[in-house]
């Protein structure tokens, strides 16, 4: 999360110095925990020739994959605080199967498109996150256990037009898949409150009619998965947004937003995709996302 939001904002500065200490903090660890933590890493003294490395078996591949392209990236320049900062957009396939060759590993082109969509989809994520809204009319994010809802501004108009995206586990001829929906473009209140209801209604179906697709809204299936699982971050937690936990987490600062019944925007969201078995990409991924509003008071 802490290095998230330090990337958004290029300020490396602002991480602690130690990550592990930072980590537990955030992870809700007690006193004793974060004393018995730091007891352990002073005596290892830097020494970790025999500890775990944190990859597991499975993963080395993919790891020495990463490795051996992680140079070949698509990027940008942006002004950021008065300087120029270098924006990572995306792998260049190309160059990196040209490194892959190099090495003489084989990444078979299943698997590159299967990396290739997995990308694009994590992408759209972060970009229908950081683009939410609080309209006063609908929760700008809001998770029922099915369907996680986002108001967001929409990037393809001119004017104030805003959509309402849902992201689910559907299961499509027999096959749990993870889907993206959206609404067309929204300019009033009932538009808005209509589109906010068939997002909710979308996840309930195992596939919308075509001409459903057309009129109320458009469904992406991106892949096969097993589970997906979503946390918020409030009051330095993560908890279930559906749990006890996460009324007791977010005390004083109510669920719902005063007054109107909305839900309340968490400081992050934590995604995790178990991916199918028998894929040329499968196991657990995670992705932590931050708001971009969030101070840098919180640790």
């Amino acid at each position: 999360m802490m290095a998230a939001r330090a990337f958004a904002r290029s300020d490396f500065a602002a991480l602690p110095q130690d990550d592990s200490i930072a980590d537990a903090k955030m992870m809700g660890a007690t006193a004793a925990q974060i004393a018995n933590l730091k007891a352990q890493i002073n005596a290892a003294d830097g020494n970790f020739e025999n500890e775990f490395k944190g990859l597991w078996p499975d993963h080395v591949a993919g790891f020495e994959a990463f490795l051996v392209a992680s140079s070949q990236w698509r990027t940008t320049i942006a002004s950021h605080r008065g300087r120029v900062i270098t924006l990572f957009q995306a792998l260049d396939y190309a160059a990196a199967h040209v490194a892959w060759a190099i090495h003489g590993m084989v990444i078979s082109g299943v698997m590159l498109n299967q990396i290739a969509t997995l990308q694009t989809a994590l992408a759209q994520w972060n970009t229908d996150l950081d683009m939410l809204i609080e309209t006063g009319i609908t929760s700008a994010i809001d998770y029922d256990g099915r369907v996680l809802r986002i108001t967001r501004r929409d990037s393809q108009t001119q004017d104030a037009a805003v959509r309402v995206v849902g992201w689910a586990k559907k299961n499509i001829d027999g096959q749990a898949r993870w889907l993206r929906w959206q609404s067309a473009p929204l300019r009033n209140r009932g538009e808005l409150q209509a589109a906010w209801l068939q997002a909710q209604q979308w996840a309930g179906l195992g596939r919308l009619l075509q001409s459903q697709s057309a009129a109320q809204g458009a469904e992406v299936n991106i892949l096969p998965v097993e589970e997906v699982q979503i946390f918020y971050y409030r009051n330095d937690a993560w908890t279930n947004p559906l749990s006890a936990d996460a009324q007791t987490a977010v005390a004083g600062t109510a669920v719902k937003a005063a007054g109107n019944g909305l839900a309340a925007v968490p400081d992050g969201l934590r995604l995790r995709l178990s991916l199918a078995d028998g894929q040329p990409m499968s196991g657990l991924l995670t992705r932590d996302w931050a708001r971009p509003s969030l101070g840098g008071g919180k640790s």
